[in-house]
C-alpha cells in the first residue's frame, strides 16, 4: 500500500491522474485537507475499492477564516457518496473539544476523538470459557509488536494499532456489575438480530432500541458497498480487510501460533 501525504498532496500537479495510475497496481491511503478542486477529479477517476482510507484533516478555525469549511464539507460528502472509506481528524483546540459532542451529532460521517495516552485501556472481561478459548488471538491482537498502522473496521471507522491495552484481567460476572451490564447488552443485541424474534418480543426489542440501544455500534468484516466498474469485474490484487487482520494476528511479529 502507498500512503500519500504532505504538505497537501492534492495540490500536486495532475494529482488525480497520478492516483489513478498508482491505483492500478497498488492500494492507496491519502491524507488531505479536502479543499483543493482536484478532489472532484480524484473521486471520479480513482475506484474506491483501491483506497484503504482517506484521512481528512480539519482545522475548523482555519477553515472558517479562509472560507474553506463549505468546500471541505462538499468534498467529504462527495467521497462518502462515492464509497470511499473516509474519516476526519480534528485539530483538537480547546474550542473544538468544548463543542465536540455537538459537532459529532451534526456530522454525516463518523467522527471520533482518540486520546494519545499509550496507557488507555485496562481490559476486564468475564472469566468465561468463550474468552479463554480465544486467549491466543486476543494476546496477538494486543501485542505491542504489531506494526503501527490504521486498520479499517467493518463500519468504516479506523482502529489504530498497536492497541493501547496495558492489561487484561478476568473477573467472575457475579462480582462485577459492569460485566453483567455488558452481558445484558450482548444478549439483547443477539435477540434483536435473531429471525425467531417476533410478536411481543419484537415489539419489546423495538422499544429497547428506541430507548438507546441504537446508539451502540460494533465492528465486523462486511462486503464493500461499491459496485464493479465492469462485467466481469476486474480482478483485484493485494490484501483485503481479512488479509490485513490476519497479518495483525499471525504476522511474523507475533511468532509461532500457540497450539495449546
Amino acid at each position: 500500500m502507498l500512503h500519500l501525504t504532505g504538505g497537501e498532496p492534492s495540490i500536486y500537479p495532475d494529482f488525480p491522474e497520478l492516483c489513478d495510475l498508482l491505483s492500478q497496481d497498488h492500494y492507496l491511503s491519502v491524507n488531505s485537507n479536502l479543499t483543493h478542486p482536484s478532489i472532484n477529479s480524484f473521486a471520479e477517476r480513482v475506484h474506491p475499492s483501491r483506497v484503504h482510507y482517506v484521512n481528512a484533516g480539519l482545522h475548523p478555525t482555519e477553515r472558517s477564516r479562509h472560507s474553506g469549511y463549505s468546500q471541505f464539507i462538499r468534498h467529504a460528502d462527495l467521497l462518502r457518496k462515492k464509497g470511499f472509506p473516509l474519516f476526519v481528524s480534528l485539530v483538537a483546540t480547546p474550542d473544538v473539544l468544548a463543542r465536540f459532542e455537538d459537532k459529532k451529532r451534526e456530522a454525516f460521517f463518523p467522527v471520533s476523538a482518540f486520546p494519545k495516552d499509550k496507557d488507555d485501556f485496562a481490559v476486564v472481561h468475564d472469566a468465561s470459557s468463550n474468552f479463554l478459548r480465544r486467549k491466543d488471538v486476543w494476546k496477538r491482537i494486543t501485542n505491542n509488536n504489531v506494526p503501527q498502522q490504521l486498520h479499517r473496521a467493518g463500519d468504516g471507522t479506523m482502529t489504530e494499532f498497536p492497541l493501547r491495552v496495558v492489561s487484561t484481567s478476568p473477573v467472575d460476572s457475579k462480582n462485577s456489575a459492569s460485566v453483567q451490564y455488558c452481558d445484558l447488552l450482548a444478549g439483547l443485541t443477539a435477540r434483536h438480530f435473531s429471525p425467531l424474534t417476533e410478536g411481543d418480543e419484537r415489539d419489546f426489542m423495538n422499544e429497547v432500541i428506541a430507548a438507546g440501544l441504537k446508539e451502540l455500534t460494533y465492528n465486523g468484516v462486511r462486503p464493500a458497498t461499491v459496485f464493479p466498474e465492469r462485467i466481469p469485474p476486474k480482478r483485484l490484487t493485494g490484501p483485503d480487510a481479512v488479509d490485513r487482520m490476519t497479518e495483525i494476528i499471525f504476522g511474523e511479529h507475533n511468532g509461532p501460533r500457540d497450539k495449546s
